[in-house]
């Protein structure tokens, strides 16, 4: 057992920021997860077949799912410290989230709990929804889920929008020439921003809301074409991250896709192939229920100041969580969500050590203690 204080929670998030693991490099953190949850005390503990690390705290029902990615973006920072901050790729996104997780939990390692905890380190967050999927496949079961993102300690996250990652592919019937000759040939490069601008077009006129949140938004994220410097592409790909609220039918937006790729074709004699790469649904959660007053409660008890329930534009595992298991299903955790991916991430100590003390409290509060 690790004797836990103050000091020791730093070192050990310090600890897991020196650990470099990019998606699909986790292998090194997964493991220090794994001798860590057996150190605190976590039954069960065990590494699946790519890398998501679990354990366990007591038995029975109800049972809380808390969970987060331990995964990185591919880009390394170097690690250091000063008075109130901790310095790293990983300190808000999510590393510090995760530790917080399964730190709080741990208090509760050689308690009776009127109940379960699951704990879940979750690998390919940053690429792909592998991690996740492998992890809600295997049969896991729970009655409500936190999955901690950097929310500034004292917001409740209680609804994402979905995403979808589109890859369109423009062809000219023409052929590739030289621009020499340019009339002679349609350019994919011009057809396939024109093609861009209408999809963009489309969703301010249909899918605008009140708020971003409440809105449809297509965004271009990457363009290629490489036929070369002196000639005219015959093709062209692209591609469109598209988020979107609940209320909003993902069937619809694609419908409405294609009607305009109909159209397109009509108009200027070219091929276009459209693939959906990936789709997370959108995900919201009453927030009136006792499960997320408990969690109010805890927070404005630790933080001395009133919480916060909010939606997010973003998309995350709590998302997947959330829609596959059919829980309530909500988002916490410290740190600015606007240092995630940068090169200055950070996260204030204060807010890490206060976001353990949450959890405690919430554990405490929700599930009970047995006599």
């Amino acid at each position: 057992m690790i004797l836990l204080d103050e000091i020791t929670y730093i070192k050990l998030l310090k600890d897991a920021l020196e650990i470099f693991s990019p998606s699909g490099k986790e292998e090194e953190m997964s493991q220090f997860l794994f001798n860590l949850l057996q150190k605190l005390g976590y039954s069960n503990v065990r590494i699946d077949r790519i890398g998501n690390v679990i354990g366990e705290i007591g038995e029975n029902r109800p049972i809380i799912l808390l969970s987060s990615h331990l995964d990185t973006i591919n880009d390394n920072l170097p690690v250091y410290e000063d008075d109130e901050k901790l310095y790293g790729r990983g300190a808000v996104d999510a590393k510090g989230p995760l530790m917080a997780l399964l730190l709080g939990a741990s208090k509760f390692s050689k308690k009776k709990l009127n109940g379960k905890i699951i704990f879940a380190g979750i690998v390919q967050e940053e690429i792909s929804t592998k991690g996740i999927d492998e992890f809600l496949n295997s049969g896991v079961q729970a009655n409500y889920a936190i999955f901690a993102e950097p929310n500034n300690t004292n917001n409740i996250v209680v609804a994402y929008k979905g995403r979808a990652l589109l890859q369109i592919v423009m062809k000219s019937k023409k052929g590739s020439g030289h621009p020499a000759s340019a009339w002679l040939f349609d350019n994919t490069i011009e057809l396939a921003h024109s093609f861009y601008l209408k999809i963009k077009e489309f969703f301010n006129i249909n899918y605008r809301g009140r708020t971003p949140y409440f809105s449809a938004i297509p965004t271009i994220t990457e363009f290629y074409s490489s036929e070369g410097k002196n000639v005219i592409p015959s093709r062209a790909k692209f591609y469109i991250d598209l988020r979107f609220p609940i209320g909003i039918n993902f069937n619809d937006l694609i419908s409405g896709i294609n009607k305009l790729k109909e159209d397109f074709i009509k108009s200027n004699n070219c091929i276009i192939d459209i693939e959906i790469l990936s789709l997370v649904l959108p995900y919201s959660t009453d927030p009136k229920q006792i499960f997320i007053q408990k969690l109010s409660e805890s927070i404005e008890k630790v933080l001395n100041v009133k919480s916060k329930l909010t939606r997010k534009t973003g998309t995350t595992f709590m998302n997947v969580i959330g829609n596959k298991l059919g829980i309530p299903t909500i988002s916490i955790g410290p740190g600015d969500p606007k240092l995630e991916h940068t090169k200055e991430e950070f996260i204030y100590k204060k807010d890490f050590l206060n976001e353990i003390k949450i959890i405690e409290d919430f554990i405490e509060n929700f599930l009970g203690l047995q006599n």
